[in-house]
């Protein structure tokens, strides 16, 4: 099998369907990034990057986290067991 013989992938098409996948379980701006070879995401006003895009959904939800616990109010170790609902840090934010 000589050279001429290999198949050639167009990585191109695969990052566009990460991106499209991303995009749509998240509600991000996602995009590859050519020169740094990692994955990017803008986030409302948070831009998050990783070297995969299942490690990119990690990072964006785990953003998510840390401003629902931020903006939780501190009930402490006793609390009445109400919490904030942060449904709302989950679900897909629409562009």
């Amino acid at each position: 099998m000589g050279a001429d013989d290999t198949t050639r992938i167009n990585i191109e098409s695969i990052h566009q369907a990460e991106i499209y996948d991303l995009e749509n379980r998240f509600g991000v701006i996602a995009w590859f990034g050519h020169h740094t070879r990692h994955w990017w995401a803008l986030d409302g006003d948070h831009l998050v990057e990783a070297r995969t895009p299942d490690r990119l959904g990690e990072e964006i939800m785990g953003a998510r986290w840390s401003d629902a616990q931020r903006q939780a109010p501190d009930s402490g170790a006793c609390g009445d067991g109400e919490g904030q609902d942060v449904t709302e840090f989950f679900v897909p934010r629409r562009r």
